[in-house]
């Protein structure tokens, strides 16, 4: 693995400016070209820059290395743009020039400490850990393996600090689209150095130019870290395992390895330890160990897991309470043969299997079989794995011994769960085991070939031996990802079909089609192969023999489908040679969709449907069943899991449209998980179960989650039948039944100042800027009050039998109160309720629609106990002016809104926010009081010559317990509608007071509160 350059520039470069010349681009991929053309037949590992952060920040920021420039401001940024560019230059010389014939690959390897919040409860430190890591290894990594460009991390923080600064700190040079374009994605390794971490905390504001201070952040240690010889290293060897996180999330993905190129420590040269170094040795040690636990989330292993090899009869208990009539589980092959040959066969193994077999059938459930779920042992690895052709022969003869074994009482055997997990994440990617990515191009062809001529001997040896007496299909679980064209233009539709034949046709078109690998594959990975100057194609051949043996080798077509991908065609990169590449997509998801603990995996139910319809179409519709679906939750505890019951009626809903309205041959599903368990490299942090397991518990008990619940309803039902309550109803309401249409009058009259009505809080609201969107307000609004014919006609035309409006406050009694009655506004009412009579329409009077006059609430509003009278008096002067034509009266519309909404909250009219805990129930205490005084008065004084009634009009939501289930949440939902709707009902309706869950909650709450 050699570097081009480690620091140490030619003085000749440096008098005519070094790297801050731009003319050393040029001299530097001279260099580099030489080095590929005279070393790079043997050598295949290039690094082109090693620190660069070094050279910029200790050669021209501090000046503590040659050239010993200090301008931290400037010089330092301009080099890193420098370095970059050359680096990028260098590379696409080697990508055009040496790659096809020397087959190498080119990084660069980037130092940088790891950055732990000094509090992690405070956000400005956690921010400042995040800027010292774009500032050290985002400087140059975000533009070589993000988009080309410095992160905006880095960009704003240096933007920011120049704005508050009276002159610029730092100048940060900026990359045109052209040298973007060319900088994304130039290099094929990440490599990486990392000697110790710090405590990052927010630094305060500072002017001075100095890469802490443009960075604004400062570091420190915690006094409990070792030290080393060297004042800046403390040993912390948990950072590294945090950073190769952050590196692989930010930058690498699955898709780009890492290598820790620059990792060590000096000790004391005292001569005590010379010989032995314990001190290096057991710095490497801590090291390598966390290096190593990066493989899987939080060091988890599967040791014990959900340790059902010795709960068979628990297990099966609750699988008969879930109601299923199938479960699927797998056979580990290293347990019944451990070095994964017919002569080591493990009998406890084998016993365990036949007691799960026989305790499922003794229940009515009908075993589901897997035969291999990537669970390889570990002595055929050593000898190729799948890599090696011999597999076939082993892999049929362990399944004909399950056959012999279990056949008599399985009938449904898969023999692959997911291979495309295998091929590509174990021999392509090698984030799975067998952590191969040296090929990534050849290799997962090659091992796809070898297991589809295992999935076929398989199948014959079954069809041939067993079949006839055991009387089972046999097929292989493939999980596909259904693929959206994100435009409907020719390039992505093609390109999402594309995507489909490499993830799915790659197994089934051999199998389900004509045995052979789909044209898409042989097109694209062929033109790509001649294209790449390759004799042959990458993807292997089958000879016509072998097509005709893998023919027709399923019975039945299994799916695993947890997600789907937004798909654009991509002109992607020749070299390295990849599987990946050779799709020529580019994947993305909507954000919209909702996530789950699994990156990349968010839930698309309406792409199961689109998955099945695909797959019914492209092989002739056969008989599929949903091996595998479900949906993780990173959380400790889930069984009120809410979510998973959206997921999977969600996704349940989809398949049985396509079941039912596209014809879809539709047989069976299988819900992924049947319980909490090790999820692979995520560990158990994502939890998938119907079932809880307490992984901290040694005898790891397991607890129905609400999910489990609705799934065995679910199967209960046998799908989604309507709910009763749910069903369209026919019929029709009584005789006198009450059709009306509403308006408000803030809402609609408008004349806000005209003949003499008086301001509302509303007006003043409205006037208020920022209070309302786009400044608007009711100054005119649909000028009612002007075109009160124009109303009328409408009300005439569309038939109805009564009109429900509110008056005014403001425009009858302009202060609020008698002393002056604006007559002009009251005629409006006047003719109003005329016409409507005219028309034989019944009038709805609401004689308070939020629209108190400003004069009253200038005096406290409805917190002040007087306006009780006040509204008393203006009321019976509306039953003396309309009550003989008005018979049916509202006092107050919605008292909710009015107290907590505009006296709470603060965001309606008339706009108090400070007193949340005490203003609104005042407010609604004095609504309460002024709505009874009205009703009495109407009851006692008018009633009986105006035989009208009279109420209040409630605003109620509807409160659904989350969990109904769970007595915590039908207790909530229930003190919800009493806090929102009994609040005012409960006085009213039923015993004059409020309810006591409200005044328990309130009391407990104000107990210790001050007053």
């Amino acid at each position: 693995m050699v570097t081009l350059f480690h620091w140490d520039l030619p003085q000749a470069l440096q008098d005519l400016g070094g790297w801050q010349n731009e003319s050393i681009i040029s001299a530097f991929v001279d260099y580099a070209s030489f080095c590929f053309a005279t070393f790079g037949d043997r050598v295949k590992l290039w690094i082109t820059f090693h620190e660069p952060w070094v050279i910029s920040y200790a050669g021209y920021s501090t000046g503590q290395h040659p050239p010993g420039i200090a301008d931290p401001g400037t010089a330092s940024y301009q080099v890193a743009h420098v370095v970059l560019k050359a680096h990028a230059e260098v590379w696409h010389v080697y990508d055009n020039q040496y790659r096809s014939e020397q087959h190498g690959q080119v990084g660069i390897l980037l130092n940088s400490d790891w950055a732990e919040p000094k509090s992690p409860g405070n956000l400005e430190d956690v921010r400042a850990a995040e800027r010292y890591l774009h500032f050290m290894l985002g400087w140059f990594a975000h533009p070589i393996f993000v988009n080309g460009d410095y992160s905006d991390i880095l960009k704003s923080q240096i933007q920011q600090k120049n704005q508050q600064c009276s002159t610029s700190i730092a100048n940060l040079p900026v990359f045109s689209d052209k040298e973007k374009l060319l900088m994304k994605g130039t290099a094929d390794f990440f490599g990486l150095s990392h000697y110790t971490s710090w405590l990052v905390s927010d630094a305060s504001a500072n002017c001075t130019a100095s890469y802490e201070n443009i960075g604004g952040f400062s570091r420190d240690v915690d006094p409990s870290w070792p030290q080393s010889a060297s004042p800046w290293i403390s040993v912390v060897p948990w950072g590294l395992r945090r950073l190769l996180n952050f590196v692989s999330q930010e930058y690498t993905g699955t898709r780009i390895p890492i290598f820790i190129g620059g990792n060590g420590v000096p000790t004391d040269d005292d001569g005590s330890d010379f010989i032995n170094d314990t001190k290096r040795l057991d710095y490497f040690r801590l090291y390598i160990n966390e290096a190593l636990k990066g493989n899987i989330n939080n060091n988890d292993t599967a040791d014990v897991a959900c340790d059902s090899y010795n709960r068979v009869d628990e297990d099966i208990y609750l699988l008969r309470a879930l109601r299923v009539n199938t479960y699927r589980f797998s056979l580990s092959w290293p347990r019944i043969f451990p070095n994964g040959r017919n002569h080591s066969i493990n009998s406890y193994g084998v016993d365990y299997y036949n007691r799960l077999i026989d305790g499922l059938l003794t229940t009515n459930i009908t075993p589901m079989v897997v035969l291999h779920h990537w669970d390889l042992p570990q002595a055929l690895q050593d000898i190729g794995g799948w890599e090696n052709p011999i597999l076939v022969e082993l892999f049929n003869s362990f399944a004909d011994f399950c056959f012999q074994t279990f056949g008599d009482r399985v009938k449904f055997w898969i023999t692959f769960n997911e291979p495309i997990m295998i091929s590509w994440l174990g021999y392509g990617t090698g984030v799975f085991p067998p952590n191969m990515n040296d090929d990534p191009g050849y290799t997962p062809y090659k091992v796809t070939h070898t297991i589809l001529k295992a999935h076929a001997r398989v199948y014959h040896t079954y069809d041939l031996k067993y079949r006839e007496s055991q009387k089972g299909v046999i097929s292989l679980s493939l999980n596909i990802d259904w693929a959206e064209p994100k435009t409907l233009d020719p390039w992505n539709v093609e390109a999402a079909d594309r995507y489909l034949q490499f993830m799915g046709g790659w197994f089934a078109h051999p199998i389900f089609k004509n045995g052979d690998y789909p044209e898409a594959m042989k097109w694209k990975v062929g033109n790509r192969s001649e294209l790449q100057k390759l004799p042959s194609s990458r993807l292997p051949v089958f000879t016509e023999e072998e097509k005709q043996y893998i023919r027709g080798t399923a019975d039945v077509f299994c799916l695993n489908y947890y997600t789907s991908k937004i798909i654009t065609h991509k002109t992607t990169r020749l070299n390295p040679y990849s599987y990946e590449h050779d799709q020529e997509c580019e994947l993305e998801t909507d954000p919209s969709w909702p996530t789950s603990a699994m990156a990349g995996m968010r839930a698309v139910s309406w792409g199961l449907r689109r998955l099945l319809n695909w797959i019914k179409e492209e092989y002739g519709n056969p008989p599929i069943y949903v091996t595998e679906n479900g949906v993780g939750i990173k959380t400790k505890s889930d069984v009120d899991d809410t979510s998973r019951i959206f997921y999977y009626k969600t996704h349940i809903d989809e398949a049985l449209k396509a079941y039912k309205l596209d014809g879809v041959d539709l047989r069976g599903y299988v819900a992924w998980s049947f319980m909490d368990n090790f999820e692979w490299l995520s560990g158990y942090d994502p939890r998938f179960g119907l079932h809880q397991v307490d992984f901290n518990n040694p005898n790891r008990p397991r607890t129905p989650k609400r999910s489990a619940i609705y799934y065995a309803e679910l199967i209960r039902n046998n799908g989604i039948p309507l709910p009763k309550e749910e069903e369209f109803l026919y019929g029709e309401f009584p005789k006198n039944f009450s059709w009306s249409v509403a308006s408000a009058a803030y809402q609609v009259e408008g004349a806000w100042r005209t003949d003499g009505k008086g301001l509302s809080i509303w007006d003043q609201f409205a006037h208020t800027p920022l209070k309302i969107s786009n400044d608007e307000n009711g100054d005119i609004a649909c000028d009612s009050y002007h075109k009160l014919e124009a109303d009328l006609a409408i009300l005439r035309n569309i038939k109805v039998a009564h009109y429900r409006f509110s008056i005014s406050w403001p425009r009858v009694l302009p202060d609020g109160t008698t002393k002056f009655i604006n007559e002009a506004g009251l005629s409006y009412y006047e003719r109003l309720v005329d016409g409507l009579l005219a028309a034989n329409i019944q009038p709805q009077v609401t004689i308070y629609h939020w629209d108190l006059p400003q004069a009253l609430q200038n005096i406290g509003g409805w917190e002040n106990e007087t306006i009780v009278q006040r509204f008393k008096e203006y009321a019976e002067l509306l039953f003396q002016r309309l009550g003989d034509k008005v018979k049916f009266w509202i006092t107050v519309n919605e008292p909710y809104a009015i107290a907590n909404i505009g006296y709470g909250y603060g965001v309606s009219a008339p706009g108090i926010s400070f007193r949340p805990g005490r203003a609104p129930y005042i407010v609604g205490h004095n609504l309460i009081k002024a709505h009874a005084e009205v009703w009495h008065l109407y009851n006692e004084t008018y009633r009986p010559r105006q035989k009208g009634l009279i109420s209040l009009s409630i605003s109620v939501e509807w409160a659904e317990p989350r969990n109904p289930y769970k007595q915590e949440d039908l207790d909530a939902a229930r003190r919800h509608v009493q806090f929102f709707a009994g609040w005012f009902a409960h006085p009213i309706f039923k015993t004059g007071d409020y309810s006591e869950v409200m005044k328990n909650r309130i009391q407990a709450r104000s107990q210790g509160q001050r007053r």
